[in-house]
């Protein structure tokens, strides 16, 4: 099994793990599917938040190309993206992967059509007293 597939098994059985924990009582989540015409899934993620207030994305977000294949990733807390992300092309080549800290990237690695690093920046959050 190549290092792709081995990817996308790893993240649709944590999709299917957060389903499973969204189903039972202990959890006040709920699981959005968007689809794409031909009726795969296009859009994955989960939302979270008190009752009769809106809610915000929770977790792991993952979108596919038309034919099923794994387009991106980006894992979300209290609504903003945290953690890591990876998009990959058409063809199935990863071109970006990221770290993100409270909707700011603060890394970013982008790689050629070889696979190779193109680019490999960070970023700081600075903030100004007032």
């Amino acid at each position: 099994m190549n290092a792709r597939k081995g990817l996308e098994m790893t993240m649709r059985l944590r999709f299917a793990i957060l389903c499973a924990i969204t189903m039972c009582a202990c959890d006040d989540g709920t699981i959005h599917i968007a689809r794409h015409p031909s009726g795969k899934i296009r859009e994955m993620w989960k939302e979270k938040g008190p009752e009769g207030k809106p809610t915000v994305r929770e977790g792991l977000f993952q979108s596919y190309f038309p034919d099923g294949r794994l387009e991106s990733t980006f894992e979300y807390r209290q609504g903003k993206k945290d953690g890591d992300a990876s998009a990959w092309d058409k063809e199935g080549k990863l071109f970006f992967k990221g770290d993100y800290d409270r909707d700011f990237l603060i890394r970013e690695r982008l790689y050629d059509k070889a696979g190779k690093v193109s680019a490999d920046r960070r970023f700081s959050i600075k903030t100004d007293r007032v």
